[in-house]
């Protein structure tokens, strides 16, 4: 006997209720001994009316879900323990839903379980049924029976085929989600709500399945007539398909953690207004995203792979990307998201490989942006090797294209190897615009040094050192010794006397400062001494005290000298309120030796640091300080053949002691050092005494180590008691040509000239102030000079038609 000879086929759900009467009221000794009856069935409304039906005929219903332990929601039930429970049945009996659990049953526990019960008898109660639906599990107890061997002893098993119906089931491990358009799927999280969902909520055309112990066992379901069992393979299909939510971007099989770590922290209360575009930024606490929280978030040690991943398609996939093309070029070639430097160092070395030449401006200009704006993270991520990379690769885009503006876009400012090649390429071409923008744009600093300005108090007679300063700055950023230093070294440094002539000229450092001290006015509160300032550097120094904004003013700047020799031991700065800073005069004498441009850049950032600190710290209170130097330091000694003299040399033989009979010469000049009382040969050139030096050097009679700035700070009401020497510049004020030139000593921070009732801004160029009148007549008129922060200085001036002879006195009668 086989099973399509065993089961009864009923054409009708009302035949089959007939036989079911039939059979419970039957004295047939066979169907009293076994109680079990199988009801096979493929569709859930039947098995809801089959229910009904039973309740009716006070059938009692068997919930298999409370066979769970209480609070272990899922728990799995075993054969065992459901073969217990069915066998523990006194009366008639009703389980439910029994195959929404046995097909999930592997093969060994089916055939075990169903062996076992398929003969259960109670002889003490031959009227006791146990009706056991099976839905859609047709094929598989079909095969069952087939292999039965006790099938035609067995009680009778029961079908009725009503219309088809088909319920796909989906496996997933993604729990606690609420499924949009509940009308046609919905979630199960647990196995109790699973064996309840199908008496209360069947059928459903699509249901997910979040049951960890049925998303283990489902592989042992067979496909069958009702049911078609899937397995959710990844958290996107999941979100896309059964949370309707959208993305810009396709799924790839090497991202499915990722996806399962976003589904994590998706809002599951705000699903219907979810959006890529939105949550990324939520994610990081932030309401919008611009390309520096982007750099910011990459870099962060702290944040994972996948934090990376979302910026990455967040970036490659939203209107970000339009925004900062650039970025999205990078980020298009990241391998590694575990590396949080990968981005920043993509983003600094990516523009010198190939990029569409219709595009690299657009590049660079964006990634200047973004690495400036970011530039403490890019300087701390790009590490020396790195920067030495970029250094060469961009000097190679030079020298193979011989296209400067393609090498200057590339630069940013932030690096100090663009420094370097920004000075070098300044040196061969000084005269080219686009370069002249990029260092005002990129190295204001450098464009700050290259430029000589002349001090408020400098006797114009000695112009030829503002050359010589220029000069220097040349020969230095060339290291060269080049023919302008030779010459004026030549002329004013060719012995003792022609040195001394100008030497001489200028105010001792020590000097002024006790002078400034003993001036009620102008007394120093601080003096700052910075240790190896040399002349070369006033006009940078007087560029960043202007940058600084701050409330203290210049009040004086000068050149002045040192006591010679120029070191250190001979021209310290002593008392309470002198502050030392040796930066810089360590730097010149750094193990390393003097380094082409490195040096200069080191020296302007420790200048700048300097300066800083002097204005942060003087600022907060009124007072007056002075900025002074022992010495400046010269390179051009390296470039000088030495003089090889016998003796103790000091500072890399720029100066050696010597005796009383000692006489100067070309290359040196006998000095008696006042302090000290000793006399010292001190080198009058670039050459020194003993060996080439390697370093800086200082002590020599060169105006870069003997000339030393002085400047004046004050945020007092100084202006107010300073004493202007006003003069007059040139013989004629012609009608042609009415300008008016004044020398207003010391320098002011501006100057007005009123004449005829009209008021002129005067302009500084040089040392002198210019203005000129508008609508003057010829003959006498009153003017008022007014320094900023003095009172008003009348002046006569004539206004002649024609070129005349007239004194200066006549022409400004002061």
């Amino acid at each position: 006997m086989d099973s399509a000879e065993k089961v009864i086929v009923f054409n009708s759900f009302e035949d089959l209720k007939q036989e079911i009467i039939r059979d419970r009221d039957t004295r047939d000794m066979l169907a009293q001994r076994y109680a079990v009856r199988f009801i096979m069935l493929n569709n859930f409304n039947e098995f809801k009316k089959l229910a009904k039906f039973m309740a009716d005929i006070d059938v009692e219903p068997m919930d298999l879900e409370n066979l769970i332990s209480e609070g272990e929601d899922d728990e799995w039930i075993t054969k065992d323990t459901l073969k217990d429970a069915i066998k523990s049945c006194n009366e008639s009996t009703f389980v439910t839903p029994f195959s929404e659990l046995v097909r999930f049953y592997n093969d060994d526990d089916f055939r075990g379980f169903f062996n076992e019960i398929m003969l259960l008898e109670d002889i003490h109660n031959p009227q006791k049924r146990i009706y056991v639906p099976l839905i859609g599990l047709q094929n598989r107890f079909t095969d069952f029976l087939n292999h039965f061997a006790r099938i035609k002893e067995s009680a009778p098993i029961w079908r009725y085929d009503a219309e088809a119906q088909s319920v796909e089931v989906f496996f997933a491990k993604f729990k606690d989600f609420t499924l949009p358009n509940g009308a046609v799927q919905c979630q199960l999280d647990s196995l109790r709500e699973w064996l309840k969902f199908w008496k209360v909520q069947a059928p459903q055309k699509r249901i997910v399945c979040t049951s960890r112990p049925i998303a283990a066992k489902y592989k042992y379901s067979r496909p069958d007539n009702i049911f078609n069992f899937t397995r959710i393979e990844n958290a996107h299909k999941f979100m896309t398909c059964f949370l309707d939510l959208n993305f810009p971007f396709e799924y790839k099989d090497a991202d499915k953690v990722f996806w399962e770590d976003m589904l994590k922290h998706i809002d599951k209360s705000a699903l219907s207004s979810f959006s890529f575009k939105s949550f990324v930024p939520a994610y990081f606490n932030r309401v919008k995203f611009d390309a520096g929280d982007i750099i910011q978030e990459w870099s962060d040690v702290e944040n994972r792979a996948f934090d990376r991943w979302l910026l990455m398609n967040y970036i490659l996939h939203t209107e970000f990307g339009e925004e900062y093309p650039y970025i999205r070029l990078c980020v298009d070639a990241i391998m590694d998201l575990t590396d949080a430097n990968e981005l920043i160092k993509m983003i600094a070395t990516r523009i010198v490989y190939n990029v569409p030449a219709n595009l690299r401006e657009q590049y660079a200009e964006e990634r200047r942006r973004v690495i400036v704006y970011n530039h403490m993270i890019f300087e701390n991520v790009l590490v020396r090797s790195e920067q030495d990379w970029l250094f060469e690769r961009t000097k190679e885009i030079f020298q193979e294209s011989g296209d400067l503006h393609q090498a200057i876009d590339i630069c940013t400012g932030i690096f100090d190897f663009e420094k370097k090649l920004l000075m070098g390429w300044y040196v061969y071409h000084p005269e080219n615009k686009r370069l002249q923008k990029a260092i005002k744009d990129f190295y204001p600093d450098f464009d700050a040094y290259c430029l000589t300005k002349t001090p408020s108090h400098f006797d114009s007679s000695n112009q030829w050192v503002i050359e010589y300063i220029k000069q220097y700055k040349q020969a230095k950023m060339e290291d060269k010794y080049l023919p302008g230093i030779n010459d004026i070294i030549k002329t004013k440094n060719a012995s003792a006397s022609s040195f001394y002539q100008w030497y001489y000229e200028f105010d001792s450092s020590h000097n002024l400062l006790a002078e400034m001290q003993s001036n009620p006015v102008y007394r120093p509160d601080k003096v700052f001494w910075i240790d190896g300032l040399g002349v070369e550097f006033l006009s940078y120094i007087l560029y960043v005290i202007e940058q600084e904004k701050s409330n203290l003013k210049v009040v004086r700047s000068q050149i002045t000298r040192s006591d010679l020799p120029s070191s250190t031991h001979h021209n310290r700065f002593e008392g309470e309120n002198v502050a030392k800073f040796g930066e810089l005069d360590e730097l010149g004498h750094d193990s390393h030796g003097y380094r082409h441009f490195d040096t200069l850049r080191e020296e302007l950032q420790v200048i700048r640091k300097i300066i800083q600190e002097i204005v942060s710290t003087s600022k907060k209170e009124k007072c007056t300080v002075a900025i002074v130097s022992d010495h400046g330091l010269s390179c051009l000694s390296r470039k000088a053949p030495s003089k090889k003299y016998d003796g103790k040399f000091e500072h890399e033989g720029r100066y050696i002691k010597t005796s009383d009979d000692a006489i100067s010469d070309s290359d040196y000049l006998v000095h008696l050092n006042e302090s000290d009382g000793q006399k010292y040969k001190v080198a009058l050139t670039h050459s020194s005494l003993s060996k080439i030096p390697t370093h800086q050097v200082h002590g020599g009679c060169t105006p870069e180590e003997v000339l030393v700035p002085f400047i004046l700070l004050s945020n007092k009401d100084v202006a107010s008691n300073v004493s202007y020497k006003i003069d007059a510049v040139g013989e004629d004020i012609m009608l042609s040509n009415p300008l008016v030139r004044l020398s207003i000593i010391p320098e002011p921070a501006g100057v007005s000239l009123t004449c005829e009732g009209k008021t002129y801004k005067m302009n500084r160029i040089g040392t002198h102030w210019t203005a000129e009148l508008e609508g003057i007549t010829e003959g006498s008129h009153f003017i008022e000079v007014k320094p900023d922060g003095a009172g008003g200085k009348e002046m006569k001036i004539n206004v002649v038609g024609v070129s005349g002879n007239m004194d200066i006195d006549d022409m400004f009668d002061l």
